[in-house]
């Protein structure tokens, strides 16, 4: 059977089977990657019991806000803002309420008991938690669009120019305080 492997190995231009097996799995590195893989898994699991999201969904919210973030920063570099540690924050409250959000919706969808309504049951927390996270997605992607806008990149790509139609501006506030 090791002959049939090694040959099989040569023939997909490997030197021999522990060049395949090297290239292929890592060895060396076998403990670090079932570290990294089984932490992976844990916080996976974790997120989705936490949260009600599969993990990639989460990976999405986070991967907007770090874009969000990011483009907003820039945007505010042009606008020749300047980085201030107060409005650090702002963000990272922002992220922590959407969590906070989706978080207690899964915990009620999970722990409430749904209605039989005409032969079908029907947990409106499960709703809920649908609908929060659909609108976090969303609200996420509209503040990436503000900052696209802000940083002229819908003069470029079409599809952004023809969402940032619908995106309205941020007011612009006076010395008082005041909306103009």
């Amino acid at each position: 059977m090791k002959t049939l492997l090694t040959k099989l190995v040569m023939t997909a231009g490997y030197d021999d089977l522990a060049h395949f097996l090297n290239s292929a799995f890592h060895l060396k590195l076998t403990l670090p990657l079932i570290t990294i893989s089984s932490c992976a898994a844990t916080l996976g699991y974790y997120f989705d019991l936490v949260f009600g999201i599969k993990a990639v969904i989460g990976i999405s919210i986070l991967v907007l806000f770090i874009l969000e973030f990011y483009t907003g920063m820039k945007a505010s570099r042009k606008e020749g803002k300047k980085f201030d540690s107060e409005l650090f924050g702002k963000g990272w409250l922002k992220l922590l309420v959407y969590m906070i959000m989706i978080g207690v919706s899964n915990t009620l969808a999970n722990n409430i008991q749904g209605l039989n309504v005409l032969g079908y049951n029907f947990n409106i927390y499960e709703w809920f938690h649908g609908m929060f996270y659909n609108y976090i997605l969303l609200n996420l992607i509209l503040s990436n669009l503000e900052n696209f806008k802000r940083l002229g990149w819908t003069e470029h790509l079409p599809l952004l120019k023809e969402l940032a139609k619908h995106v309205k501006d941020e007011p612009k506030n006076k010395l008082n305080g005041e909306e103009s």
